[in-house]
């Protein structure tokens, strides 16, 4: 067919209402023409620019690559319901093509194969392959490979590769590659790899890999990799952790039916902070019409070997065997038996026995060492399996055995006692008698030590203030009071007698013995000495120190021989003192001899033999002064007078 060149065509439409079939048009009677044939070629300089085909296909030309290579771009009218735009290739050309349908849907796109449906979708977008974006500014700004993405700015500025983005700002400006994401700004500004997220700001904010999120916020700037939170704000704490449930609420609960843990371990640690708050770590409730007696509430087994449990009567089980029960009233421990003292148990620490018992005696235990032993007879040995007494303290190590009672707050005044009873009263009540430690605020621990007895007639207890016997912390010793001043300081607030000291039966027996040593100078020391602390002024011949001698009556007021010797006062002011020596002459005591302040001898004994001294008054004369002298019935009366 020749070609036609056509310059301009003119024409009048100007009827109204009538089809017009005659600007240009081309019929053609086609039989069996090549399927590339053209209706319409429009060129320049044989430049083809426009075709349309007898395919209904409509095609413009792209570009050139020098060699004649030229590559179209296809408009694919194929029915009534279907329109497809694609790159069509000639020659060896093989550059991609960007298909943007919408305003400035691929403005600025340096990509290749980049598809964009929408306002400023795939808006650009620099990356390469398999891009699809829906919705406005979907994947606009965007860079990661092999992306999809589907609402409004879904995908915004992601840089990871192999992303799918669904819902408002999904996944706006992660980084992260292989992301899958449903739902608003689920995902947003994320950076983790792996990431898969459904629910609104699921994940948003997400660093960790591996991570799977769904639910209202859930995983919300989760920082650990490898978990999975499912629920309305569910939060890990940890990496690969697995978390359900909402997170206000105190129970995080499985759904219905089986959880398995095929290796590891499965490790619940909720933190407990609310004092007023009862928590439940594990809930089993199991509805039972008409279950086997053998079933299991719960089961720890081992290779299929059950090691503990608890079966559906609450009962205990260790090894497949009841130990611990519960009916009615009745608790029965062991294997079967209804006593405790059947049970063999054993608790081991670091291979060592630290609790066991035989079926008698319970132990504990150190380093294979027993520690404290308590056998059938109700006595507790501490050191010892074989104690003797209610209480045996045993040391087998070298040191000395030992039974301490420590008060720790260490202030002055502090006590640290040990009390004793007599009686079945039960309670802190009468435990009359006890020793007890007192702190005196001395350096390291120093005190006083006193020997406790109650004797007043109800349930009080023994206490400092009935200390019969104290030692204070200079080793001084009171009996009777509580503050000794002496190395020997005795009390009897009653006024009876101090002390009482009864000797033996034999002449060899002695109350004791008084003994002062001799200092370097030969000097002696006092060794008794007779005190009256009496207060004021004293009256001239006043006992102000005394020994007595009684043969019988202690008291001194009844039958029996008695002696006495007495110092006394000598004037008013108590400046001068004598001494004098009294027998028991059947009429009470009498003066036998006498030292007086002046440093006279008086004896005024009258003995049957041996020898005699005493005043005869005026025998051979008149004059008084004259001394009786009898040795052995010899009597001799001597006067005279003595100048110096």
């Amino acid at each position: 067919m020749p070609k036609v060149e056509v310059y301009e065509i003119e024409d009048t439409w100007n009827d109204g209402g009538k089809t017009f079939d005659g600007g240009v048009a081309v019929n053609i009677t086609d039989t069996a023409s090549a399927s590339d044939s053209r209706l319409l070629s429009l060129s320049i300089a044989n430049n083809p620019y426009l075709r349309f085909g007898k395919d209904r296909v409509l095609s413009h030309w792209q570009s050139d690559d020098g060699a004649g290579n030229a590559t179209w771009v296809e408009q694919r009218f194929l029915n009534a319901t279907t329109y497809a735009i694609s790159p069509k290739y000639s020659g060896t050309n093989s550059e991609p093509v960007n298909i943007g349908v919408g305003r400035d849907a691929l403005v600025g796109a340096t990509g290749a194969d980049l598809t964009g449906l929408g306002r400023r979708a795939v808006n650009g977008n620099t990356a390469t392959g398999n891009i699809l974006g829906l919705g406005l500014s979907s994947l606009e700004g965007g860079s990661g490979d092999a992306s999809s993405a589907f609402g409004n700015l879904s995908g915004y500025q992601a840089a990871g590769d192999f992303g799918t983005y669904g819902g408002y700002r999904c996944g706006y400006q992660q980084t992260g590659s292989w992301f899958a994401g449903l739902g608003v700004e689920c995902g947003e500004s994320q950076s983790g790899d792996k990431f898969t997220g459904n629910g609104y700001q699921a994940g948003k904010g997400n660093t960790g890999d591996g991570c799977f999120f769904g639910g209202y916020r859930a995983g919300l700037n989760n920082i650990h990799n490898n978990v999975i939170c499912v629920g309305d704000g569910a939060t890990a704490t940890a990496a690969n952790q697995t978390v359900l449930g909402n997170a206000s609420t105190a129970n995080t609960r499985l759904p219905a039916g089986d959880l398995s843990v095929e290796s590891g371990n499965l490790s619940i640690t909720p933190t407990w902070d609310s004092l007023p708050t009862v928590f439940l770590a594990v809930d089993v409730d199991v509805v039972d019409t008409n279950s086997h007696t053998n079933s299991l509430l719960a089961r720890l087994a081992i290779g299929g070997t059950e090691k503990a449990g608890i079966d559906k009567n609450g009962y205990y089980r260790i090894g497949g065997e009841t130990v611990f029960q519960r009916a009615g009233t009745t608790t029965t421990v062991g294997n079967g038996s209804d006593t405790i003292t059947n049970i063999l148990a054993k608790l081991q620490i670091n291979g060592n026995d630290a609790i066991d018992t035989d079926g008698t005696t319970l132990t504990l235990g150190d380093g294979g060492l027993t520690r404290v032993a308590v056998p059938s007879g109700v006595k507790l040995g501490a050191g010892t399996a074989l104690p003797v007494s209610a209480l045996t303290v045993a040391e087998s190590d070298g040191t000395k055995a030992r039974l301490i009672i420590q008060e720790t707050s260490g202030d002055v005044g502090d006590t640290a006692e040990l009390l004793f009873k007599t009686t079945s009263a039960d309670g802190d009540t009468n435990a009359k008698a006890g020793v007890i430690f007192e702190d005196d605020g001395s350096s390291n621990a120093r005190g006083i030590l006193h020997l406790c007895n109650n004797i007043t007639n109800n349930t009080s207890n023994a206490s400092k203030a009935d200390a019969a016997l104290t030692i204070d912390g200079s080793r001084r010793i009171g009996a009777g009071r509580t503050d000794p001043t002496h190395r020997l300081d005795a009390y009897d607030g009653g006024g009876g007698n101090v002390f009482r000291a009864k000797a033996g039966v034999t002449t060899s027996d002695a109350i004791g013995t008084i003994e002062g040593t001799s200092n370097v100078d030969g000097s002696q020391p006092v060794a008794l000495r007779v005190r009256d602390n009496q207060s004021g002024s004293w009256t001239s011949g006043a006992t102000f120190g005394a020994v007595d001698f009684f043969s019988n009556d202690a008291s001194g007021s009844g039958a029996g021989v008695k002696a006495a010797m007495r110092a006394y006062v000598g004037n008013v002011s108590g400046s001068t003192v004598g001494l004098k020596f009294y027998i028991d002459k059947n009429a009470g005591l009498v003066e036998t001899m006498a030292l007086p302040p002046n440093g006279a001898l008086y004896l005024n004994a009258l003995p049957t033999a041996g020898l005699q001294i005493r005043d005869a008054g005026t025998v051979g004369g008149t004059e008084a002064g004259w001394v009786e002298i009898d040795i052995d019935g010899t009597t001799l009366y001597l006067r005279g007078t003595l100048t110096k």
